[in-house]
């Protein structure tokens, strides 16, 4: 059973790998070292080659986290993996909840910080930079680094705009918008500037809308100037006007 799934693992055939792993486990199976390969195969082609996920692969990664008690020794694409899985569901186990709470602080740490980080704000408390930027994300290789060009509204052409390789080929930017605003953005490569992937980025307002931070106040009153509700957004501004004359006069004593 061991031979056969280490030369599965070698040979890249995901859905042989998994079936051989489901009978090795089934019968007892339990090398360490094979497991951690194994689990390490799973979560890249999760994380990274963006597979489906299998619900019960996944619970056993979660229970080898789980068993660990410092967080910082787990494999990182564990946790990238396991982060990723999360942000899709709609509700987390109390002890899923915990072993979050435990091992988001390490990914964050080391700015690991992708399109679907913003979705774990379901579950755990994150920074309101995080909350308030929108990330572009695009998956490429490590040997060719991308492009990336935007052109915002009202603008006539297109500019560059840095991108931070952010895990083994993953590349990002994170860009402030408020509600109803958007932006125009391709990838592309080489000198010849290759469209790889075109969109638009746009900000739909439903996240920290309701918080307390300067950020939260513009994108309320960007909503309701654009839902034409001149009522309630007076008052809105004559608080945030009278919040950053306050905020001057600390700075200027």
């Amino acid at each position: 059973g061991e031979r056969l799934l280490a030369q599965s693992l070698f040979t890249e055939k995901r859905k042989e790998s998994e079936e051989i792993f489901a009978l090795y486990t089934r019968y007892g199976g339990a090398d360490p070292l094979l497991l951690r390969a194994f689990f390490t195969a799973y979560s890249a082609s999760v994380f990274l080659g963006q597979k489906p996920e299998k619900e019960w692969i996944m619970q056993q990664i979660f229970e080898e986290v789980r068993g660990e008690s410092h967080k910082e020794r787990v494999p990182v694409l564990y946790l990238l993996a396991l982060s990723l899985s999360f942000s899709k569901r709609k509700e987390l186990k109390e002890e899923e909840l915990e072993e979050l709470s435990a091992f988001l602080p390490i990914l964050l740490e080391k700015s690991l910080i992708f399109s679907y980080t913003k979705e774990l704000g379901k579950f755990v408390s994150l920074p309101n930079e995080i909350l308030e930027k929108s990330v572009l994300e695009y998956h490429g290789r490590e040997e060719e680094k991308p492009f990336l060009s935007i052109r915002n509204q009202g603008e006539e052409e297109f500019h560059r705009e840095e991108l931070q390789e952010c895990y083994h080929g993953i590349y990002t930017a994170s860009f402030l918008l408020f509600p109803g605003e958007s932006m125009e953005y391709r990838f592309t490569i080489g000198k010849e500037d290759k469209l790889l992937y075109e969109s638009v980025l746009k900000k739909d307002g439903t996240h920290i809308i309701d918080g307390e931070d300067a950020y939260s106040a513009l994108c309320r009153m960007s909503s309701l100037l654009m839902e034409g509700n001149r009522e309630e957004l007076r008052p809105l501004m004559e608080e945030y006007e009278e919040k950053e004359l306050a905020l001057s006069r600390v700075l200027m004593e």
